[in-house]
């Protein structure tokens, strides 16, 4: 059985989000005429966004998370090489980072798998990050509701798969 937790990006665990330069931050109303497609959250340089979710008991066999990403930069429209290293944190545990394309208004959809020792029952926490030794460290934007035609919207995305008897069911805290 495959389960799926969606996570708005605008609901950062305070404490734990931090920004170098600006940020934690959310454009809920972005300017369509520069480029944007998305609102999304956003933090300058490097640092972090947490989030919280909840996993009730089960066997789960794989986990997969997912969101639209982009470097962040004024007014959506990055220099071609301004990329960011994002790393992904569960639970502590930290995953290999991806190089993000430079900020473009809607950024791409990247995707993490996840060791199923990670997870536990109850509280977990996700941490995107840009390292302060990242060799690209231009920010990060979280994309989530469209706001423009023939576009989706698009959450933080865990993606969970139980055992064969579907025990378990996720949620979002």
């Amino acid at each position: 059985m495959v389960i799926e937790i969606q996570i708005d990006p605008s609901q950062w665990l305070i404490e734990d989000s931090s920004w170098d330069r600006v940020g934690p931050s959310y454009e809920a109303n972005p300017v369509v005429e520069r480029g944007a497609a998305y609102t999304h959250a956003w933090g300058a340089s490097y640092g972090s966004f947490a989030y919280a979710f909840l996993l009730s008991a089960g066997v789960w066999i794989g986990a997969t998370i997912s969101a639209r990403l982009s470097s962040e930069h004024p007014w959506y429209s990055s220099p071609s090489n301004y990329f960011s290293d994002v790393a992904l944190s569960v639970n502590e545990s930290v995953y290999p980072s991806k190089r993000v394309i430079p900020d473009n208004g809607w950024g791409a959809v990247y995707a993490w798998s996840i060791k199923p020792d990670h997870l536990q029952e109850g509280p977990n926490k996700l941490t995107f990050l840009v390292k302060r030794n990242a060799p690209y460290r231009n920010g990060l934007c979280i994309y989530h509701r469209a706001v423009i035609p023939g576009e989706h919207d698009q959450s933080v995305t865990v993606t969970v798969e139980s055992d064969a008897d579907g025990r378990g069911s996720p949620s979002t805290s």
